[in-house]
């Protein structure tokens, strides 16, 4: 009896040695000369191809080197946001999601935290405007990609939250602002042309409207000195 469990521990080591050699050997072959590919899902990215025989085949060595070419992956906030909002099938976070693979991965679990921060930000301080701009003017095919990261992060976030109805809510106060702001500017030019003080509000305006392009929305805030001219303007 001992002589056989000696000889399944020497069969168990032999194969880890050469699992080890085998993902080491993967390391260097495959994983580093294709490094810079490795967050584009495409047919020239070995991790790619992985994912797919793992689709079709599941083992624990297609997981492993899986989870090795993970281990490669640098993410961090903006590359999730800038990926997410491509709205593109070839994008890294989706498949990253919902792909069973990457299940129980450190990357998945980053990238799940990295979306709650992220989600979390535009819920209390809308999304900036150009990348609000980009999600209108999605075609089917892109809002469908977008939606289904956050269908799978309300799986495992503890507020659910509508992306739908965010984006709506940040689209009024957009143009709402938007629309104070040409209304003042509207009312400096026929009405205070004239003024001592019109560079100071035109600075003021320009300054509102290059807060409104850099930041979050919502976190922008109209100077009571230019709401008082919109008073003004209302009156004329």
């Amino acid at each position: 009896m001992e002589k056989y469990i000696m000889n399944i521990m020497c069969i168990d080591v032999k194969k880890n040695y050469f699992l080890n050699e085998y993902k080491a050997m993967y390391t260097t072959d495959v994983i580093e000369p294709n490094r810079a590919k490795l967050k584009r899902m495409s047919n020239d990215n070995p991790l790619y191809g992985l994912v797919q025989e793992y689709t079709i085949k599941p083992s624990d060595l297609l997981k492993q080197l899986i989870e090795l070419c993970t281990t490669k992956i640098t993410i961090d906030r903006n590359y999730v946001i800038k990926d997410v909002l491509l709205g593109d099938r070839q994008s890294f976070i989706s498949p990253l999601l919902s792909e069973p693979c990457f299940k129980g991965t450190q990357i998945h679990q980053t990238v799940i935290n990295l979306l709650l921060v992220i989600v979390t930000s535009w819920s209390q301080d809308g999304m900036k405007y150009d990348d609000l701009q980009r999600v209108l003017r999605y075609n089917h095919n892109q809002k469908m990609n977008f939606d289904k990261v956050w269908d799978y992060l309300n799986m495992h976030a503890t507020e659910k939250m509508n992306i739908d109805q965010l984006i709506e809510s940040t689209t009024i106060e957009m143009n709402t602002k938007m629309k104070i702001i040409n209304i003042i500017d509207t009312c400096l030019k026929l009405y205070c042309s004239n003024s001592n003080d019109i560079e100071k509000y035109e600075s003021a305006l320009n300054d509102v409207t290059t807060q409104l392009n850099a930041r979050s929305i919502r976190s922008v805030k109209i100077p009571d000195g230019l709401m008082q001219m919109l008073l003004f303007a209302n009156l004329h």
